[in-house]
């Protein structure tokens, strides 16, 4: 009796040991997959670099949208003081050198063309807003169209230019490296 519950005792030892060994080779290799799927999440980052002008540009545009939801009067001259008073980071002719290749991009658009000859809208106005607007605002103007993002009593409103042609020509800026 005592031999046949030392096997079964040694018995049960040896599948707990063996249990225990296969247990520790799964721990092992879920921490493999673990490390290897957070490897790739990490590498699929995206990983952008900002200029650091660029990143001060979008600073002064999102102060100016803020404080301008508070104003009374949202119409250009407003919008242009708003901007005025925020630029104090950065040098007023960068602002407007960045600004300038902003709008040129968006006017460089076919269909921001086409749509503003159609609804008689001047485009380098109506670019201006929707550079003022935000980054976010632009990339949507570039994915599905000026007609689409804005509705067309907001068009009505962004068809006076903010900044004239002569400030957004000041060609001082030099670009700053990315760090």
């Amino acid at each position: 009796m005592k031999d046949n519950v030392i096997t079964i005792n040694q018995e049960l030892f040896d599948d707990l040991y063996a249990a225990n060994q296969e247990l520790a080779k799964l721990r092992v290799q879920l921490k493999q997959i673990e490390t290897k799927k957070a490897d790739r999440a990490e590498s699929y980052k995206r990983v952008r670099k900002i200029n650091p002008d660029e990143k001060k540009f979008g600073a002064i545009m999102r102060a100016a949208n803020r404080s301008l939801k508070s104003q009374v009067y949202k119409d250009p001259q407003t919008l242009k003081q708003l901007i005025k008073l925020k630029i104090k980071d950065i040098e007023e002719y960068m602002f407007y050198a960045i600004l300038k290749n902003r709008v040129s991009a968006v006017v460089g658009m076919e269909d921001f063309v086409n749509f503003c000859e159609e609804h008689e809208l001047n485009k380098n106005a109506v670019a201006q807003h929707v550079v003022i607007c935000g980054e976010k605002k632009t990339n949507e103007v570039f994915k599905y169209g000026l007609g689409s993002v804005f509705k067309p009593e907001k068009l009505d409103l962004m068809n006076v230019e903010v900044f004239t042609d002569e400030e957004l020509n000041l060609e001082q800026y030099k670009p700053k490296k990315h760090q």
